[in-house]
């Protein structure tokens, strides 16, 4: 694994959620949720560094990182179910499953490790996360 690890830059994951590649890559696999959970945390490294230094973080900053994590979730959820079919109930488990071993890693991320670090330990999580089903596929 690269140390460069969702390192592709803003709006990543945007091409995969877009109309005209709804069925491009149908269904959703466990690797591609994990690719774009990488690649759109990557472009959160000033951000969250930024966060990290200082002591209080002000209330329009925790708005605006609100704001951009409910809609990439709300895309990456459309993204998902879009691709469904009939078996939406394993899509948004898969969903959800990422999105937690993504917020795993935030919240075990300690305060003297790397953004660098960061991004290998939401790697790990997702691994971790991904099902036994869905990894051999």
């Amino acid at each position: 694994m690269s140390s460069q690890v969702g390192a592709s830059g803003p709006g990543v994951y945007q091409p995969l959620v877009s109309p005209t590649n709804r069925r491009e890559y149908f269904p959703p696999s466990a690797e591609q949720l994990r690719a774009i959970l990488l690649d759109f945390n990557g472009t959160l490294r000033e951000r969250m560094s930024l966060q990290r230094r200082l002591e209080i973080r002000p209330p329009a900053l925790d708005r605006s990182a609100q704001t951009m994590s409910e809609q990439f979730r709300a895309d990456l959820h459309d993204w998902v179910t879009a691709r469904a079919g009939a078996d939406d109930l394993t899509a948004i488990l898969q969903l959800n499953l990422a999105l937690a071993a993504s917020n795993t890693a935030y919240q075990t991320w300690p305060a003297d490790e790397s953004f660098d670090d960061y991004l290998r330990r939401v790697d790990h999580c997702l691994h971790r996360a991904t099902p036994v089903a869905a990894a051999s596929g």
